[in-house]
């Protein structure tokens, strides 16, 4: 977005002017500079309780929306997957290698549990629709309830039509007695 092609709006204002001088004053994105407006940032945060006790849980993600077929340039599309890198490895996953996919984020033990979900992409119609359809990643064709699920994070961004079931513990509490695979239970 080296020059917002937008028109500001007479009524509203909006796009703000800041965006029109960035765009005047500025190198071009044909120079290397690119700035996009990060369209939606989605965040939520919940408390969780179970048996072992209470725990913050922060989801995030950012979605550029498109309208209909409107392109996604070279310039955006690189500082989307640039920005998505750099975030990812901030926040590197802590886990070990048995083949199941991890998502970027941090835990502070059983306290607080931040994880980050990327950038991606939604194609909204070009006439507003509350019903869709909805294209989520240039892939998923989503009905109204699956695009809720997905930006509430009830669903699994990368893999929309799964359920997300990031906010439970995947391991249990360390107990006194000793367990089945464990070594003292011989």
């Amino acid at each position: 977005m080296s020059r917002l092609r937008k028109p500001t709006c007479p009524c509203c204002g909006a796009p703000g002017w800041f965006h029109h001088w960035v765009g005047d004053h500025c190198e071009a994105s044909t120079r290397g500079l690119s700035v996009t407006d990060g369209d939606l940032i989605f965040h939520r945060f919940k408390s969780v309780t179970d048996a072992i006790g209470s725990r913050e849980v922060e989801h995030m993600m950012i979605v550029e929306t498109k309208i209909a077929d409107e392109r996604l340039g070279r310039a955006q599309r690189d500082t989307l997957s640039v920005f998505n890198g750099v975030i990812a490895s901030i926040g590197p996953a802590s886990g070990r290698t048995i083949h199941v996919e991890s998502r970027p984020g941090f835990i502070i033990q059983r306290a607080k549990k931040v994880t980050w979900h990327g950038v991606h992409l939604l194609r909204i119609p070009a006439w507003q629709s509350d019903d869709g359809p909805f294209v989520w990643d240039n892939v998923h064709t989503l009905n109204a309830a699956q695009l809720a699920d997905v930006l509430s994070f009830r669903s699994d961004p990368a893999h929309p039509f799964r359920k997300l079931d990031i906010d439970r513990r995947h391991k249990a509490a360390r107990r006194d007695e000793p367990g089945l695979f464990d070594p003292r239970g011989n």
